[in-house]
């Protein structure tokens, strides 16, 4: 009776952890998503608004430095999400992210040179196509097994 108790009480126990940690799991994976889907919205609405702010940056040094300070911010959140740790159920869909993010990183630091952005080179980039490419993952992040 006491074997059979203490079988019963172990399997519940193994079914109790193991049931937690697929809730973890789902719970990581939908933490991942919104976390992704909104860093991905957030450099979507910056490429929306980089060609009226590169226009208006030229002839206006008050938006030159808007501009400036927004590359600034999209640089610290791209460094941010690349160091994210992914669920294992999304480490496909980041390590892409992250390749694009690197890209978008790499050209923030090629229009930039000692604070002033180089309107030239930044309309030049492709900037706006990478993010477009993310902006393609979102359904891939919609659909993690959720």
């Amino acid at each position: 009776m006491k074997k059979r108790l203490l079988v019963t009480a172990i399997f519940f126990s193994i079914t109790a952890l193991t049931g937690c940690n697929l809730f973890n799991e789902v719970n990581d994976s939908l933490d991942y998503a919104n976390e992704a889907t909104e860093y991905i919205n957030t450099l979507s609405d910056f490429s929306s608004d980089l060609p009226q702010l590169m226009e208006e940056a030229a002839a206006n040094p008050e938006v030159e430095q808007q501009l400036n300070e927004r590359l600034n911010h999209i640089e610290t959140q791209v460094n941010e999400f690349i160091r994210m740790e992914p669920p294992a159920v999304a480490e496909d869909i980041h390590q892409q992210l992250v390749e694009h993010s690197q890209k978008i990183d790499q050209t923030i630091q090629q229009v930039t040179n000692n604070g002033e952005v180089a309107i030239e080179k930044l309309e030049s980039s492709q900037m706006a196509e990478t993010i477009r490419n993310m902006t393609s993952l979102l359904n891939q992040l919609e659909n993690l097994g959720l």
